[in-house]
């Protein structure tokens, strides 16, 4: 058995978590495999952003407890702090392997100054998410640090692995740029497909007396529940998700939108706000019920108390090459889902015909498909039970990350940074080590240094744009013209022995020794 250390996103799936993501629920899936094949199991979890944690102000790393099982958490994202700690525990620990789950995890791990095997998870295409932020907010800077990310992280990793094939492709691509795809990795395994699974906790049925949470209290108890779950992210179209509901409403009386979720704290709470917004102003308001973020396990509850969960997406590319997480759990709880076509995990569910999937930008094809399961409570239902038999077929956790499990059992370098070893055996940085010409530039390019002379030329350039620069460059070189002028018909004056020619001289001569006294 290995000794492992694994860097993920908390919090995990605790009794009163409200703020988590896919993210969060990707760490333990890809941790709890490993704790059951008997490795010894160090996690650690970076936060994501809660505003309503109250240790998010101090950074600190603190001890908590999921299912019996101990583990390390950071409290914020000092990432300066994050640095130093998790190098102290991974020298202590000296582990046989490393397993980063998730982009921000992964960059963190990649580094460390340890020369030890890094599996390196990159759950969604984070170029195509920034695109997406960038087209949002006015702002492609983000796109730069976006890339030191991912090409560090395709630098450093011995393994990787995508949420997606369509991203696997992507991160080929970008692995040939930084020039890892070279002469000793020609027959070697890079990069595995690791779909989203389904949390655990989701295919559990619930006890046949538990108490119903929304109808009769928030709802009718014959409404039709539409269920959204989760963070109204960058690649939701709001206008279009308001449409598609207010399509479905003037239909039937029946329906009913409940979220949960809602607005991504300190990254994007515009795409939600909007959609309040529009919900505020709907003749139907009084059948949208925005929960926001409830503890987790209501959430639990909602999935098998709803009628029909939904998720829709723009077409984008952070659709195509990524995945929706509150998919894959609905399906295990047995709740019938619609979704737009885009996603892998959509053209999953249209090939394997459990759920309903419609065209992304046609609100009405969307109703239609609500109002279908309106109509047919029966053929609702069996969709769900042959969704939650799919769900639970193909992407259970044990599962979904068996090349991580084989992987773990005898972790090794990849057969380049194998070789930087060879080479370097006293180097604790692989990034630092270059075998090609690609790697030498993707050396430099990520180098600091560089970044700075390049804003520092950028900077240049600016104040010589400005009208108070070219008006002063020009009164300089005017002003060196006539001296060069006065000089030379000084010269040409003393050649002839003018008494004014060599005055001149004698003014030049002492301006120049006032200038350099010694």
């Amino acid at each position: 058995m290995a000794k492992l250390l694994v860097v993920g996103l908390g919090p995990l799936l605790e009794q009163g978590v409200r703020h988590f993501g896919g993210q969060c629920l990707r760490t333990w899936y890809f941790a709890k495999p490993l704790i059951d094949d008997g490795h010894t199991v160090r996690l650690v979890t970076l936060p994501i952003y809660d505003p309503d944690e109250p240790d998010m102000h101090k950074a600190a790393l603190v001890r908590r407890s999921f299912e019996g099982f101990e583990y390390q958490a950071f409290t914020n994202s000092d990432f300066d702090f994050i640095h130093l700690a998790l190098t102290q525990v991974a020298r202590s620990l000296a582990p046989d392997g490393i397993v980063a789950v998730n982009v921000l995890a992964a960059w963190a791990a990649a580094r460390l100054p340890v020369c030890v095997p890094l599996w390196a998870d990159l759950n969604g295409y984070e170029m195509a998410e920034k695109q997406g932020q960038a087209a949002r907010t006015g702002d492609d800077a983000l796109l730069l640090d976006a890339w030191r990310r991912e090409a560090l992280v395709a630098r450093r990793a011995d393994k990787l692995s995508t949420v997606s094939r369509p991203q696997l492709h992507a991160l080929l691509g970008e692995m040939a740029s930084v020039g890892r795809l070279n002469r000793h990795t020609f027959h070697y395994h890079f990069v595995h497909h690791i779909p989203n699974a389904y949390h655990p906790v989701f295919a559990v049925p619930l006890p046949p007396d538990a108490r119903p949470l929304l109808r009769g209290k928030i709802v009718p108890s014959d409404a039709f529940i539409v269920l959204w779950s989760g963070g109204y992210n960058y690649w939701t179209d709001p206008e279009f998700l308001f449409a598609c509901i207010e399509k479905a409403m003037a239909a039937s009386r029946y329906v009913h939108y409940v979220s949960t979720g809602g607005a991504i704290a300190g990254y994007n709470t515009e795409t939600y706000e909007t959609f309040r917004r529009l919900v505020d102003e709907s003749p139907h308001r009084d059948r949208y019920h925005l929960l926001g973020w409830i503890p987790a396990e209501d959430l639990i509850a909602l999935y098998h108390e709803a009628d029909l969960g939904l998720n829709i997406d723009e077409p984008n590319y952070e659709t195509f090459f990524g995945a929706r997480n509150r998919l894959n759990n609905m399906m295990a709880a047995g709740l019938p889902v619609l979704t737009t076509f885009g996603s892998e995990v959509s053209r999953s569910i249209d090939e394997a015909h459990c759920g309903v999937v419609c065209p992304p930008n046609d609100p009405l094809e969307v109703a239609h498909g609500i109002l279908s399961m309106v109509q047919a409570p029966e053929q609702c239902h069996k969709i769900g039970e042959r969704a939650r038999t799919f769900a639970l077929e193909t992407f259970s956790p044990g599962h979904v990350v068996a090349p991580v499990r084989e992987w773990a059992h005898a972790p090794s370098f990849a057969p380049d940074n194998a070789e930087k070893l060879r080479r370097n055996p006293e180097t604790v940085n692989l990034t630092e080590v270059a075998l090609n010409p690609l790697q030498e530039a993707a050396t430099i390019s990520a180098s600091p240094d560089l970044f700075e002379m390049r804003r520092a030329i950028v900077d240049l350039q600016a104040i010589r744009s400005k009208l108070w620069y070219r008006t002063l460059k020009s009164f300089k070189d005017s002003s060196l013209k006539w001296g060069r002028r006065c000089l030379r018909g000084g010269r040409w004056a003393a050649r002839g022995g003018s008494a004014a020619g060599r005055l001149v001289l004698r003014l030049l001569a002492r301006l120049r020794t006032r200038k350099n006294p010694a």
